[in-house]
């Protein structure tokens, strides 16, 4: 997968931008808070419908204007092209946003399938340390951007606790029988076991990789084994056993008029040497870490949509030692890879790297590339 061009108008600090040429590596140089973050943001909106950032999308939209736009032209590793568009414009209480691509509308998912891309970013790094939600979140993108039965079933799983949870509060409030739950329940339990399975399907084709990229990329490595250890709340993957789990806690559920058991509540740990990297790992290794995580599903997208995602390393090679550096950026040789820094001699880690500096929302051509 490759990025050809990108366009963009009153997104966040950007009035007007348009890039028509990106290598297989792309640095975006300048000093903080310039804008280097926003472009990678735009980009990773027309591959995700979303920001990896945390704040309000309404915020993406320039100060003073009434509309943004970001439009991506891509081309896959067979040869296919296509025009990406997100778009804002004012709506009823605040903005409307609208999802193309070729000019026809498009979900998030659909997204996610012309245009594969990984992203890292300082934020990321909080994946480790944050609620699970952060952990299931990435888990849904790793299996959903691949398998439109695991989008499905994740949708319906919602929509069936949605239902669960009203019923449990008729039930708390002595109007309606216990009995009502047993249809929900069994729907539950069919789409709860098929989640289960693919989450720890997904996180077993990455164990290994995972391991292999955290050798790579941890400072004083010595041997150090990193292990990723996925954690469904029911602990099963069977329907049977998911019903019977969800039978049992009935009168839990009924009490707090929530289902406090099943994938919503499943989690991800990170194992090394044994120890959970929450309570023990340093900043240098909480990078390392999402690193290696990071190119670990990079390789398990391009195995599973026979397409290279493009690699989006914002800020990605801060604190690693100029080996490590030189690691990271062989790893990026097999994918596009557009990376931002306020270090002048990053690009030396690139073959001929497309080079620009980013000031004040404007872009121009570094000298001497």
């Amino acid at each position: 997968m490759r990025l050809i061009s990108l366009a963009l108008e009153n997104f966040r600090n950007i009035e007007s931008l348009r890039l028509d040429d990106f290598g297989d590596a792309t640095v975006l140089a300048g000093d903080n808070a310039q804008g280097k973050t926003n472009i990678l943001e735009a980009i990773f909106f027309v591959a995700s419908g979303s920001s990896f950032r945390m704040s309000k999308e309404e915020f993406v939209i320039r100060q003073g204007a009434e509309s943004a736009y970001i439009f991506a032209d891509v081309l896959s590793d067979e040869g296919l092209s296509h025009t990406l568009r997100v778009v804002w414009q004012p709506g009823v209480g605040g903005f409307d946003k609208t999802v193309q691509i070729d000019g026809r509308a498009a979900s998030r998912m659909d997204l996610m399938q012309a245009f594969p891309a990984v992203i890292f970013s300082p934020e990321d790094i909080d994946l480790l340390r944050l609620s699970p939600s952060h952990r299931r979140r990435f888990l849904d993108l790793l299996v959903g951007r691949h398998d439109a039965g695991y989008r499905s079933d994740l949708l319906e799983f919602t929509r069936i606790r949605r239902q669960r949870n009203q019923l449990l509060l008729l039930i708390k409030q002595h109007r309606v029988g216990t009995e009502e739950l047993d249809v929900w329940d069994e729907k539950m339990a069919a789409a709860g076991a098929r989640l289960v399975a693919k989450r720890a399907e997904a996180i077993s084709a990455i164990q290994a990789s995972v391991a292999e990229k955290y050798s790579l990329l941890a400072q004083n490595h010595n041997g150090n084994l990193l292990k990723v250890r996925y954690d469904p709340s029911l602990g099963v993957a069977r329907e049977r056993d998911y019903l019977e789990r969800l039978q049992k806690n009935r009168p839990l559920d009924i009490a707090r008029a929530t289902t406090t058991l099943g994938i919503h509540r499943d989690d991800l740990t990170f194992v090394l040497n044994g120890q959970d990297v929450r309570y023990t790992a340093s900043r240098g290794e909480f990078r390392s870490v999402v690193l290696a995580l990071k190119l670990a599903e990079g390789k398990y997208l391009r195995d599973k949509l026979k397409e290279a995602p493009v690699f989006l390393l914002d800020d990605g090679f801060s604190e690693l030692d100029e080996g490590r550096k030189q690691a990271l950026a062989d790893e990026m040789k097999a994918y596009q890879t557009l990376v931002t820094t306020n270090n002048e001699y990053l690009p030396r880690l690139f073959n001929n790297p497309r080079e620009y500096k980013v000031e004040a929302g404007k872009v121009g051509i570094m000298s001497g590339t």
